[in-house]
């Protein structure tokens, strides 16, 4: 059913024969195809199979339709030595891959739609039909044989990758059309040539580009342009004509040719290459691109519609300022628009010449210059020469005054001046004082507070002057009970300031009863008073401004204090209870010096009543300090008459409640409740309604969350509290997505991998709805068991890691400070390192072992190889200066580098080459799947991962543009590659599939360990694990945000390296891991001097960390002088005799092996056997020939060895032998030795 209403849906006949199978064949084998016959001249074709099969045509083939459209897998039709006409409709779907190699034709009538990928490596495509490159397909016309267009009709949706330098032929009437947004790329310098016939018609509405290549290329087409036509590299000759209405011609590093007539009805010509033929602009035209001189060849002309623009950022035209500069006659004509770049201002004798030719004619109809500048052009026989001179700058003048504004508090507020004059400069002003950043023509407030009622100017000035603007004033109407509220202190259980955050603390003794104006209210004892915010001084209020303060009193002892006292600039504004009437007290208030003499206050002539709550409310309204009309008050929201009978000496600036008057009479002892400070005049109206009932408000946080950074596992808490009347809900958010169940003031959970976050609470009540500040979670992921610290020695970046072997390894780095890159060694498994010097100044981003010999890869081609375990280093020629980023060997004879601009370089063994890949992405991994078969995988930017299957490389589709930094696989079905924005993807054998990794940071390396286990690291301390082969990650704490480039694994142990020579090591669960012994020759030492003939005992020191020693040997070079399975004693070094009588220099080594098979080489000792003084006699040892000795005297001089038994006179020395001393010594043995407990000898010379 599926095949049939495809069938259906592109119109094809009836009869329909499909491939059988998902089995590869050739297209005229009968057998493969449903019916038992090939496919004819009326029949559609139909392969729809999944799978991975190739389906060949090699015969001349004619089909009425075709539907090449498998579900899944990798089927390919391909077009060898036949030819394969379409005269219906023919459907290439989106999994498709059709090939047309050398020798194939691809025609017929009828229309043909790819959505998949279609490869051109040569033969002809022609037919009068269409054939349609639909969005979302690949095309790639890449080199092979030789290419032919004809007749056919080319419509490209897609990007057309055209590498092939073949010299491809076109023409006899074929057409082609780049619809918007589609693009072809010429990927060098292709050879597209007129063939026959008409050549053909290119309608490009999209994007043409030379992308590479530094030769010439050529597109014989007849090229009509409305889109983009960019030459980024090289030349490209457009032999067949150029036209463009629309769109833009850059010439962007690279030059245009064709000797031909380049007409510019429309659009853009911009850049500072050649155009090789005639130029004629009636668009724009913009030389330089941003700054340069742009050449033709021939002659240049403008039309009366053209546009020149040249812009100048210095004064060497063609440099640093544009010019068109032609070889032929130049036409002047239209408008030139001149602008300034890169800050350049012109002086007053600069010129340029901005147009020359052999000959001009003709002048600018229209010249535009910059603001302040007045242009002059002089017009010679062959050029155009400007110069621009500064003008004079007339004084601004204010066309529209900035208007007084009254608004409701909260809301925005704008004031705006308009004024006319060249660059004109702002500069608002408050009250006279310049508002820093107030620098534009509008000053807007949003929202307004009662803090920025003043008076506002604006200055305006340019170079010819000045001119302020009229004052205009900003009023703030109130909004409600707490429109400009400046602090509020509820007392609620606490002393918190739930506006401006001074909050108080307890300077005594203070309780909290239930009984308060509203609900809890503050009670003090007489003994202690509140401090609020910083002191002395923190002032509250701005005694220039207006402002108020309210609070509700309930005193319980007649005394002189002062409820409140609010610090300013000058002093401080008191408010205090003094005598009054009836017994109760009188509400005094006023401003007071800092320790000035007694100031005149102002009374309210109410009483306040003991034992009763009081409501009080004091405003300063602006205005002279010392005038009874600036204040008023209101007792119980009623207003109260003033007089100034009264006066308070100076005060101390401090921000205070329940303080004592003058240090007299104690403090306040009674209640306060809700004190307010507002930075505004309250109205009658506002005291009544604070006296009253209080209204609803909508909630406010007084406690913010704040970050936290819990350890894994632990108890994370987040704690807020938020006040609004009536009652409040919370809600918890974590990066802007709702917790679930999280509906308290307090957030309670346990650290998990994924807790780490940004969190916020929201709380709401049906009058608002509060949003909390962000409190920043980093949840501590403690380092893995076993993870130890490595030390490199260097602070360069580390790049990668290979070992050879249990013990062997190097370690590459980059460069850094001024030192090269280079390599580090272990020869202990990497539980040490030594930097080599190595003597290159690149980067080194790879090292790998092979074999015997390593290879190093980096920036500026290098490819270099050490023989001698990194002792020295041979560079090969490479043939690139690209910058290789990877290595990988499948032998000593197998090997691929890749690395930037698509590169990749191959080894057989003896020299690197370069294979082409038709790739521009650049490579950072390569890796073999670890089969026999020789395949390889490279991954790099934009997505790229491209197989390696023993005949060439071609790309695989992973779904993602993420760029892949590292590759590694542990078998041909199980591999994985890594790269940015948290991006894991693993073979499975078939295809890439992305896994889910939790992160978004970018990893740079990664490591199979076995079937399950799987490591990736990356940037600022990236380090997951896997430990189900792929399926979970988790992450895995170091202790540092470092960057991590290398990882590797060897026998049992990850390694991990970054940057600052950072290094760690891991062993991996599960795996047997054995730590390598030590061993070290302590005797004798290095450069000691030995007499031959005498016993040199050679003494080894052996351990090991996680088991034993079961075996030390020694050699002397390469020769084994002894092997020990245990020391002589227990406890005791390892040791063994050498003995020689020859002169010369000797090596030793240690060789100590444990119980698990680990061998450690001990460094070498070298010693000297020298020539003793003559006439020495020594014995060199017992045998059981008898005592061997030796005497070093005269040569040629003749001895006699003399034996006795008793040294002690009278002593008798019996002969045993005479000889004369040879060359250099004389060796002697007394055969009877053995027979005496005690023997002692005598050499005698003969006269």
């Amino acid at each position: 059913m599926l095949i049939a209403g495809a069938l259906a849906a592109c119109g094809l006949h009836a009869d329909t024969i499909a491939w059988k199978t998902a089995a590869s064949g050739n297209w005229n084998d009968a057998t493969k195809w449903s019916s038992g016959t090939v496919p004819g001249s009326t029949d559609t074709a139909v392969i729809t199979n999944a799978g991975n099969y190739t389906v060949t045509v090699n015969v001349p083939s004619t089909v009425s339709g075709l539907l090449f459209d498998p579900p899944s897998g990798a089927a390919i039709v391909q077009v060898t030595t036949g030819s394969l006409a379409v005269s219906g409709t023919g459907t290439l779907g989106s999994q498709s891959d059709f090939r047309l190699t050398p020798g194939g034709v691809l025609g017929g009538a009828g229309s043909i739609s790819t959505g998949g990928k279609f490869t051109w490596s040569g033969g002809q495509i022609e037919g009068a039909g269409k054939l349609t490159f639909a969005a979302g397909s690949t095309v790639d016309v890449v080199t092979g044989g030789q290419h032919s267009l004809r007749d056919r009709h080319v419509f490209n949706a897609s990007t057309v990758n055209w590498s092939s330098l073949n010299g491809d032929l076109t023409g006899l009437g074929a057409t082609w059309k780049n619809e918007a947004g589609s693009t072809l790329d010429l990927k060098g310098d292709v050879q597209i040539v007129y063939w026959a016939g008409t050549p053909v018609a290119f309608q490009n509405d999209g994007s043409v580009r030379k992308s590479a290549g530094t030769g010439t290329g050529y597109l014989d087409w007849k090229t009509s342009n409305t889109g983009t036509v960019e030459i980024k590299a090289g030349t490209l000759n457009v032999r067949q004509g150029f036209e463009q209405t629309a769109g833009q011609l850059l010439l962007s590093g690279g030059n245009i040719g064709g000797n031909v007539f380049f007409g510019i009805k429309g659009g853009i010509v911009e850049g500072s290459g050649l155009v090789d033929g005639l130029l004629h602009v009636a668009g724009e035209v913009r030389p330089g691109g941003p700054l340069g001189r742009l050449r033709v060849s021939n002659a240049y002309s403008n039309s009366p519609t053209a546009r020149t623009v040249i812009q100048l950022g210095g004064t060497d035209a063609g440099t640093n300022a544009d010019q068109i500069a032609a070889v032929g006659p130049l036409t002047v004509a239209g408008e030139l628009a001149i602008q300034l770049a890169n800050g350049f201002e012109p002086g007053g004798a600069d010129s340029w010449v901005i147009l020359s030719g052999s000959a001009r004619t003709g002048t600018f109809s229209v010249t535009n210059a910059p603001s302040g500048f007045s242009p002059t052009l002089a017009y010679t026989s062959t050029n155009v020469t400007l110069r621009l001179v500064k003008t004079a700058v007339a004084k601004p003048e204010i066309s529209v005054q900035p208007a007084s504004i009254a608004v409701d508090d909260g809301s925005p507020a704008l004031f705006s001046v308009t004024a006319t004059g060249a660059d004109l400069v702002y500069q608002w002003r408050r009250n006279g004082v310049p508002i820093p950043g107030a620098t534009g023509p509008t000053l807007g407030f949003d929202p307004v507070r009662f803090s920025n009622v003043a008076t506002y100017t604006v200055l305006v000035s340019n170079a010819g002057g000045s001119v302020p603007s009229e004052e205009a004033t900003l009023k703030v109407n109130p909004t409600g009970i707490d429109s400009g509220l400046l602090a509020r202190y509820p007392l609620d259980g606490n002393l918190v300031d739930v506006v401006g955050g001074r909050n108080g603390t307890t300077n005594g003794t203070a309780v909290y009863v239930a009984t308060g104006s509203r609900d809890t209210a503050l009670r003090l004892d007489g003994r202690s008073w509140i401090p609020l915010g910083v002191a002395p001084a923190d002032p509250i209020v701005d005694p220039s401004l207006p402002f108020s303060a309210a609070f509700w009193i309930r005193p319980r002892a007649l005394r002189e204090v002062v409820p409140i006292r609010l610090a300013t600039v000058e002093g401080e504004f008191a408010v205090y209870l003094g005598s009054g009437v009836s017994g109760g007290l009188a509400t005094h208030f006023g401003f007071r010096g800092q320790n000035s003499p007694a100031t005149t206050d102002y009374r309210a002539a109410v009483s306040t009543n003991l034992g009763t709550w009081t409501h009080v409310v004091v405003v300063y309204k602006g205005g002279p300090k010392g005038d009874n009309a600036s204040f008023a008050a209101y007792i119980n929201g009623q207003s109260v008459a003033l007089d100034g009978q009264q006066t308070m000496t100076g005060g101390n600036g401090s921000n205070e409640l329940g303080r004592n008057v003058g240090g007299i009479n104690g403090y306040l002892e009674g209640d306060l409740d809700e004190v307010r400070v507002y930075g505004r005049a309250l109205r009658p109206e506002d005291a009544v309604e604070l006296a009253a009932n209080p209204t609803p408000t909508p909630p406010e946080f007084i406690v913010q969350p704040v970050g936290a950074n819990p350890t894994l596992g632990n108890a994370l808490s987040l704690g807020s509290l938020a006040i609004g009347n009536p009652l409040l809900s919370y809600q918890w958010y974590k990066d802007d997505a709702k917790i679930e169940g999280a509906t308290t003031a307090t957030y309670n959970t346990i650290a998990t991998a994924d807790g780490s976050g940004t969190y916020r609470v929201e709380a709401k009540n049906g009058y608002g709805t509060a949003k909390s500040s962000n409190a920043v979670v980093n949840v501590f992921i403690p380092p893995p068991p076993g993870l130890a610290g490595i030390g490199l020695g260097i602070p360069n970046t580390v790049s990668g890691a290979s070992f050879l072997g249990q013990y062997n390894g190097f370690a590459s780095f980059r460069a850094f400070g001024g030192s090269g890159g280079g390599v580090c060694r272990t020869i202990n498994g990497g539980l040490t390192w030594v930097p080599l010097n190595i003597g290159v100044s690149a980067d080194v981003n790879a090292v790998q072992w092979v074999g015997s010999a390593a290879y190093i890869a980096g920036s500026g081609g290098l490819l270099c190889i050490s023989t001698n375990a990194g002792a020295s280093w041979t560079p090969f020629a490479a043939g690139t200066a690209a910058t290789f980023n990877g290595l990988c060997f499948q032998s000593p004879t197998s090997g691929w580098a890749v690395g930037s601009a698509g590169t990749i370089c191959r080894y057989n063994g003896t020299a690197w080459t370069s294979y082409p890949t038709g790739i521009a992405e650049t490579f950072y991994g390569v890796a073999f799947d670890g089969g026999p078969g020789g395949v390889a995988w490279a991954v790099g930017s934009g997505g790229t991962i491209c197989r390696y299957n023993g005949s060439g490389w071609s790309s695989w589709p992973v779904g993602t543009g993420a760029t892949f930094y590292g590759v590694s696989f542990l078998n041909p079905n199980l591999g994985f590659a890594v790269g940015s924005g948290g991006t894991i993807c693993r073979y499975n054998g078939t295809a890439w599939v992305a896994l889910n990794t939790g992160t978004t940071g970018t990893f740079r390396s990664v490591v199979v360990a076995d079937a399950n286990t799987v490591y990736a690291a990356g940037d600022n301390g990236l380090f997951c694990v896997s430990r189900d082969g792929g399926n979970t990650w988790l992450p895995l704490g170091l202790g540092s945000s470092g960057g991590l480039g290398a990882l590797a694994y060897n026998s049992g142990r990850v390694f991990l390296f970054g940057a600052g020579g950072a290094g760690y090591s891991l062993p991996v669960p599960g795996q047997v891991l054995n730590l390598p012994p030590t061993v070290q020759i302590v005797s004798p030492v290095a450069k000691a001097r030995f007499f031959p003939c005498r016993e040199i005992p050679v003494v080894a020191v052996a351990s090991d960390p996680d088991g034993t020693v079961v075996k030390v040997e020694f050699f002397r070079g390469q020769y084994k002088l002894a092997e020990y399975d245990k020391p002589p004693r227990f406890g005791l070094p390892f040791r063994t005799p050498f003995y020689t009588d020859a002169l010369g220099t000797y090596e030793f080594r240690a060789v100590a092996t444990d119980n698990l098979g680990a061998v450690t080489v001990s460094d070498p000792v070298q010693i000297e056997v020298v020539q003793p003084p003559e006439e020495t006699a020594a014995v060199e040892r017992f045998t059981e020939e008898g005592c061997a000795l030796c005497y070093f005297g005269w040569v040629g001089t003749s001895y006699v060895l003399e034996a006795t038994t008793n040294a002690v006179p009278p002593t008798v020395w019996v002969p045993i032998s005479t000889n004369a001393v040879p060359e250099p010594f004389l060796r002697v043995t007394d055969a009877e030795a053995s027979g005496y407990p005690y023997r002692f000898y005598r050499f005698r010379r003969i006269p």
